[in-house]
């Protein structure tokens, strides 16, 4: 129920997301929703570590520029999204620039919630450990200057260091699950 409501909230108030289309409870341990078919789409992740070695300069940037718009909308609207990571986000290759972009995993979201220092650190932790290592840290770091353009406090050198050791251990908590300690 928490899903469908909350995908129906955020396609209310302009966040991209898959239309709820139907919504089913079997019993009060097992529910499933229904979401609109986007033909096409793959999470950020996917698109790449598949697209990513072949990208210059200059298509990173786009691809860059495209997602910190699309990240900081949340913020912008008043959202936080507590599980930003590039698996949460769908793109569509075919859609035009600027409309390629949607969230999933929308359960998450808060409305009118305080927007801390701690949350948006923990949304860039996700972002950028999601990512693992198939961008560039020529762009992660100018993806952090484009978000610190409207948060200056992530100016200080001591965050991206921060920033740094919450990667590095969301990854080691993800390789630890997967392939044990």
């Amino acid at each position: 129920r928490r899903s469908c409501a909350a995908s129906l909230t955020v396609r209310d108030l302009g966040l991209p997301t898959p239309e709820p289309l139907a919504y089913l409870e079997v019993s009060r341990a097992c529910s499933y929703i229904v979401h609109a078919w986007l033909p096409q789409v793959v999470s950020v992740r996917a698109w790449v570590r598949g697209h990513g070695r072949d990208w210059n300069e200059s298509e990173w940037s786009a691809l860059r520029r495209e997602v910190l718009d699309f990240y900081l909308t949340p913020y912008q609207r008043g959202f936080y999204h507590d599980d930003t990571k590039a698996l949460n986000i769908l793109l569509d290759p075919a859609a035009p620039p600027g409309q390629r972009l949607w969230w999933i995993d929308v359960e998450g979201v808060i409305a009118g919630g305080r927007l801390t220092r701690y949350r948006i650190l923990r949304n860039l932790a996700q972002l950028n450990g999601s990512l693992r290592s198939w961008v560039p840290e020529r762009e992660r770091l100018a993806f952090l200057r484009g978000v610190a353009w409207h948060f200056p406090w992530l100016h200080d050198p001591r965050v991206t260091e921060r920033l740094r050791a919450g990667t590095r251990r969301r990854l080691l908590r993800e390789v630890n699950r997967i392939c044990g300690p």
